[in-house]
């Protein structure tokens, strides 16, 4: 549909669409001329489902991608908690077969002001509420005196799949005026 608006380079003795043109200059003229709505969705629904239950057509999902300025329509979408624990497990392999790394801290938060993270760190001696930087082998200058909550690299990947789950959508009966929208941008 929008592709075939698109204008064409050549690239390595082919004629293909240059589908990023103009796409940075798209993303604040979007949120100004129309409104956006936050919605969420579940790791079930796959990306084409959700075009075609808002605006009645699935090949309108790349019309979801570029209002939330994704350009992997597989890593930048949701993913199912199988799919994320199995691309965890690759992603955090370890050498050593007995512990995996995706049960190994990625790292701290302080519960009290949740926005500060800690990474590296270790507590030592265990329950001491002394946190040393790894490579602090002496113990001999906290990082961090007070309590920590450690955070898996699977926890980890899970919330950065779950902040995924709320996306930006235009309302359906904008749909028509969004494309002609989009079509003039990509034809200038």
């Amino acid at each position: 549909m929008i592709l075939d608006k698109t204008k064409s380079i050549t690239y390595d003795y082919a004629n293909i669409k240059n589908v990023l043109s103009n796409v940075p200059g798209f993303y604040n003229e979007i949120k100004t001329k129309f409104t956006l709505t936050n919605i969420l969705i579940k790791n079930s629904h796959r990306l084409e489902l959700v075009a075609e239950k808002l605006y009645g057509d699935p090949n309108y999902e790349w019309i979801i991608l570029l209002i939330n300025e994704l350009i992997d329509p597989f890593w930048s979408w949701p993913q199912t908690d199988d799919m994320i624990y199995k691309m965890s497990l690759h992603k955090y392999s370890s050498l050593d077969t007995n512990s995996p790394g995706i049960y190994e801290i990625h790292h701290h938060y302080d519960p009290i002001d949740k926005t500060q993270l800690y990474f590296d760190l270790v507590e030592y001696p265990n329950e001491s509420k002394y946190f040393y930087h790894v490579g602090d082998i002496t113990h001999t200058y906290p990082q961090f005196i007070g309590d920590l909550v450690p955070i898996t690299n699977m926890e980890y990947e899970l919330q950065i799949n779950e902040d995924k789950k709320l996306i930006k959508v235009i309302d359906s009966i904008d749909v028509k005026n969004f494309v002609e929208f989009i079509s003039t941008r990509i034809n200038n």
